[in-house]
């Protein structure tokens, strides 16, 4: 009955569908780091700052893609979204990652491919979540990575503009992301307990119950005795003929 209970709640989840809790927690965690280092070394943080956003934003490309190849999240009307979505991250992430070690791309064009590459990110995971809203719903999974990258592409954008803007603004936000990712990924594996209450209710569903406990059970006859039986052996003709003679 648990597992049905289970079985039950998972099925009334679309969003989770895909998706490991514990590597969206990792995520989380790597941006609360990230931000603890910004805010507290934002000089030192200044040059490293767009490598973490690169990396963040290849790591989380890269776990969408996992959850994508599941067979069991083909079925999510907001996959083809967050794979092309994680395609266009995952280019982006390698390019900014691996900027530091070659010569052939300037500091701001990297700032560059890296705010356009949130922003596509960001834009196609929102509008998956839009254009899907009826089939799947409003997935809070989707809302929150793209409206991080949002985010992070309007500071990079506003940086490489002006150059004015302080370190720690990204150290903030990264901060914010991280204890949104970790929320998340606690509301996963939540997910994946069922609670007394749901056992208790999926038991009570008559949904739940399986059609032989559903049916009724057959009335109960007694046995014929053997004088029954013997009377039904007379034939008819014999009766008539015996009460005729008496």
């Amino acid at each position: 009955m648990a597992e049905q209970a289970k079985a039950t709640l998972q099925k009334g989840i679309p969003w989770r569908r895909g998706l490991a809790w514990w590597i969206v927690g990792l995520e989380g965690l790597l941006l609360l780091a990230a931000g603890i280092y910004v805010v507290a070394a934002p000089d030192d943080a200044q040059n490293a700052v767009r490598v973490i956003i690169g990396a963040f934003l290849l790591a989380n490309s890269i776990s969408n893609m996992m959850a994508g190849l599941n067979p069991s999240a083909q079925s999510n009307p907001v996959m083809p979204y967050r794979m092309l979505a994680a395609g266009s991250g995952l280019t982006v992430g390698i390019i900014v990652v691996l900027q530091p070690w070659t010569e052939n791309i300037a500091d701001n064009a990297a700032r560059v491919i890296l705010a356009l590459g949130l922003l596509v990110s960001g834009a196609l995971g929102l509008t998956g979540v839009f254009m899907t809203r009826e089939s799947g719903g409003m997935n809070r999974g989707p809302i929150i990575s793209g409206a991080l990258n949002l985010g992070f592409a309007i500071l990079l954008f506003y940086n490489v503009r002006h150059e004015t803007l302080d370190m720690r603004w990204f150290g903030y936000a990264a901060l914010a992301g991280g204890v949104l990712v970790c929320g998340y990924a606690f509301a996963l594996y939540k997910a994946r307990t069922v609670t007394p209450e749901v056992a208790a209710a999926a038991a009570t569903d008559p949904t739940t119950a399986t059609a032989e406990a559903s049916r009724p059970p057959a009335p109960l006859t007694p046995e014929p005795t053997a004088t029954e039986l013997r009377l039904l052996d007379v034939p008819s003709g014999t009766t008539t003929s015996a009460s005729t003679d008496a």
